[in-house]
């Protein structure tokens, strides 16, 4: 009887690798704009293998892997990150629903970041060799990932634009804006609670800023009536004056 179980448990958590029509996927609002026609959905559907659950901690792909497929993530949140000589990772960036992964490593042979899971994810893999056909929907939806893409680009470069003038609650703040901006679609100007899937060492190593700077500019935002820190969450009391803060100089 306990070998079953453990058999079901063992079971339970293989990676299943099955066909998922977009049109049923919870995340084809995020991923999917502007390719809404039947004939590009059918052409996604025939090359694209949605692909889960992976658990925290299991790597998406790894930098020794060879480079050959793109991810949009359905469901959890991904880190990319990059081990150092020292011993050490630099965190270049956190991944939602909707977004794509991979495409960083466009050009290469192998991929540049591990890909790191940090909450339960499902993800759905396209070829690469895919958008460098001419086919059409293959050439509109490539238009599209470049525009998500570029899109992160700005966010990621907004955020560290003005790294040597902000100060810790600064950034900081800037990071949770986005966040919210990534997590809610609404009343972003209301208390917003957000869950964190990554650890604040995450946080600090991708802000450029040491785990308890990081302690400080949340005690201190919390005595200002800005945010209230939880365990795992933080919560903007006022996003208004928190935007304030961070365009403050």
């Amino acid at each position: 009887m306990a070998n079953s179980r453990l058999h079901q448990e063992r079971a339970s958590l293989r990676l299943i690798k099955e066909k998922l029509e977009c049109s049923k996927c919870d995340s084809q609002h995020l991923c999917l704009d502007s390719c809404r026609d039947e004939e590009t959905m059918h052409a996604l559907n025939s090359v694209t293998i949605s692909k889960g659950p992976y658990k925290i901690g299991d790597f998406i792909y790894k930098i020794e892997n060879q480079f050959k497929s793109l991810f949009i993530i359905q469901s959890g949140v991904i880190k990319l990150e990059k081990p150092l000589r020292d011993g050490n990772v630099y965190v270049t960036g956190f991944y939602f629903p909707g977004d794509i992964i991979g495409l960083e490593s466009a050009g290469g042979a192998k991929y540049s970041y591990d890909a790191v899971v940090l909450d339960q994810a499902w993800v759905c893999e396209m070829p690469y060799h895919y958008f460098e056909s001419q086919d059409p929907s293959s050439v509109l939806l490539k238009e599209h990932i470049i525009s998500v893409y570029g899109q992160k680009l700005r966010e990621a470069d907004r955020l560290l634009a003005h790294d040597r003038y902000q100060t810790g609650e600064q950034r900081l703040l800037q990071f949770l804006e986005m966040l919210c901006k990534k997590l809610f679609t609404q009343n972003l100007e209301k208390t917003q609670k957000i869950q964190f899937p990554m650890s604040k060492g995450d946080i600090a190593n991708y802000l450029g800023l040491r785990p308890e700077s990081i302690s400080r500019a949340l005690q201190k935002l919390q005595r200002q009536g800005v945010i209230r820190n939880y365990k795992n969450a933080i919560e903007i009391v006022d996003m208004k004056v928190a935007k304030k803060m961070i365009c403050r100089s």
